[in-house]
């Protein structure tokens, strides 16, 4: 999966913050100039059309790469503060069509992706585009824009292509698995307490949001990503693996989606397009877990930076020493993998579960980079990189792939039910 990330910078508000404070866009940018220590922020200038351009070559060269072998295409745009000053995306609420400085963000990210994709497309290139990721505000607060965004979206990336290639195009949105509307019990960490207190909270915020305009993006979007990081205790079973499609769903019900109906009647795809443990207790990104239990607890929370012995929630510069917190990510990708073989709701193999996914696409970044891709990921002193898990996550696909050419050569096949697990 490709994750393109720009930024936005708010310049009503220049303090550090915490992720979930209220963020507004006062303009876009595209390189982010890290200030050096202490409390001054970052610098950002406003995105200019040189910038932009920039961008697309850049987005078409990789795009181009991921076509030269053969490989689908997955888009989850982000947008992180450029002023570095602690605002998550989530909460972040913009009209996507509003121009913000000179730019809007359709201008800067959404149509430089179309265009790079339609440079490259071929025939056999399926492609999942994402307007967002995990930017969930954007989306219930401006449903109607998004409505409009996507028949434009879909016409740039097949200008000039066959008609017949249009079905490989699928376009959604990717939002996070709570806190939709960025609205309410925004600095709550326990998905399970929010979704407790949710109903009570947003009753009184109800009226300000169009429903009919949010079911009617639900239904005419492809597919439904959700950054899926459930709460679980080390010894969890199977079905609690879609804790954090039930809160989704629960949460999102009270716009009267309906996220069964969606996935198991409307053809519409499910992915978990954030997936993983970080192995962190705190959102600075600091305090590695030192249990199991912490490390289940908050799998949205990791351990950023340079690889350090110090500072590894998995114990790994004392070789093969399993210790609590890799003693359940192991346990948890088994599970994962048992779980997509098993293909959700109404199979033996996953008693309780009660959804699906259609694709699961690993966060690799900081701590929760197990297959270290990133260079970050590696120092002098280790590497995140667990051969173990990688071993797994290869074995897993190899399968998946080998199963799936088969299905295509045997009729009645039920491999089409198992999904890879993706970078």
């Amino acid at each position: 999966m490709f994750v393109p990330t720009l930024f936005w910078v708010d310049e009503s508000s220049l303090q550090f913050k915490t992720p979930n404070e209220a963020q507004n866009v006062t303009y876009y940018c595209t390189d982010r100039v890290t200030a050096n220590g202490g409390p001054t922020p970052d610098t950002c200038n406003p995105v200019s059309a040189s910038d932009i351009a920039t961008f697309q070559a850049g987005m078409q060269a990789c795009f181009q790469a991921a076509v030269n072998q053969g490989l689908s295409i997955a888009i989850t745009p982000h947008l992180d503060d450029g002023l570095g000053l602690g605002g998550w995306r989530n909460g972040l609420r913009f009209d996507p069509l509003e121009k913000y400085g000179d730019y809007s963000y359709v201008d800067f990210m959404l149509y430089p992706l179309a265009d790079a994709l339609n440079a490259v497309l071929q025939e056999d290139t399926e492609v999942d585009f994402g307007m967002q990721g995990e930017m969930s505000a954007t989306v219930f607060y401006y449903p109607n824009s998004y409505i409009d965004i996507i028949p434009i979206l879909r016409q740039r990336v097949l200008a000039g292509k066959p008609s017949s290639w249009s079905s490989n195009i699928r376009i959604g949105t990717s939002t996070n698995f709570n806190k939709l509307c960025g609205c309410v019990l925004v600095n709550l960490v326990d998905p399970s307490e929010y979704l407790s207190l949710y109903p009570a909270a947003f009753a009184p915020l109800k009226s300000e949001f169009d429903l009919n305009a949010i079911q009617q993006l639900y239904s005419d979007i492809d597919f439904i990503g959700i950054s899926s990081y459930a709460s679980n205790t080390p010894d969890f079973t199977i079905d609690k693996l879609e804790s954090a499609t039930y809160q989704f769903a629960t949460e999102i019900a009270s716009f009267g989606v309906d996220i069964p109906d969606l996935i198991f009647n409307q053809g519409k795809k499910l992915y978990w397009n954030e997936y993983g443990v970080g192995g962190g207790t705190n959102q600075n990104g600091q305090v590695p877990a030192t249990t199991a239990a912490e490390a289940a607890a908050t799998p949205f929370f990791g351990v950023f930076g340079t690889y350090a012995c110090d500072t590894d929630p998995w114990q790994l510069c004392d070789g093969p020493n399993v210790n609590g917190p890799l003693s359940y990510l192991e346990y948890f990708f088994n599970m994962t993998v048992a779980y997509v073989n098993s293909g959700g709701k109404g199979s033996p193999d996953c008693p309780g579960c009660q959804y699906r996914t259609d694709g699961v696409f690993l966060w690799n970044d900081a701590s929760w980079d197990f297959q270290a891709l990133y260079p970050e990921s590696t120092s002098s002193q280790g590497s995140y990189r667990i051969p173990f898990l990688v071993d797994l996550l290869n074995e897993h696909n190899s399968q998946v792939i080998g199963s799936s050419q088969q299905s295509s050569r045997s009729a009645g096949s039920t491999a089409g039910r198992r999904k890879m697990l993706r970078a």
